[in-house]
């Protein structure tokens, strides 16, 4: 989101555009918001809910689509890995239950001599324990209460 979207690029090592940038990475933008009011919105009223839909559906559609999504269920498995993932080569494993961690989790405990073994939330976690010292539960990406507002 950004309050005014400018086309053109001037850097000099620059090759392409914020534009051309999300659109090959299916990422989309929205332009001509007061991005300071919105801030100030959300800090005195908290977390709200909103979407982005294609101009060619009507909100009303929006509204439908998004009340079948279930949002927790897709939180999770955008944020998660697919499979479980080794770092590091320390002498302790940690295994990190994964349903959101933020990655300086997984960099602290490297930093600190540990191996991590960062798995997804809905992994065989029982057999995935047997291979770990210690058991990190991740925070997640929110109160599931706040994802579903």
């Amino acid at each position: 989101m950004v309050q005014n979207y400018v086309e053109a690029f001037s850097h000099h090592a620059g090759t392409r555009s914020l534009h051309q940038w999300l659109s090959s990475e299916g990422i989309p933008a929205l332009t001509g918001v007061d991005t300071r009011l919105l801030t100030r919105r959300l800090r005195e009223h908290g977390t709200m809910q909103g979407c982005l839909y294609p101009s060619s559906m009507s909100e009303d559609d929006a509204r439908t689509h998004a009340g079948e999504v279930d949002m927790r269920e897709e939180v999770f498995r955008t944020v998660a890995p697919r499979e479980p993932v080794r770092h590091g080569d320390g002498k302790h494993t940690i295994l990190v239950v994964d349903a959101g961690v933020k990655d300086n989790i997984v960099r602290a405990l490297l930093a600190r001599g540990a191996s991590v073994l960062r798995a997804p939330w809905h992994a065989d976690l029982a057999r995935l324990a047997g291979e770990a010292d210690g058991i990190l539960i991740g925070n997640g990406p929110g109160d599931p209460k706040d994802l579903a507002r």
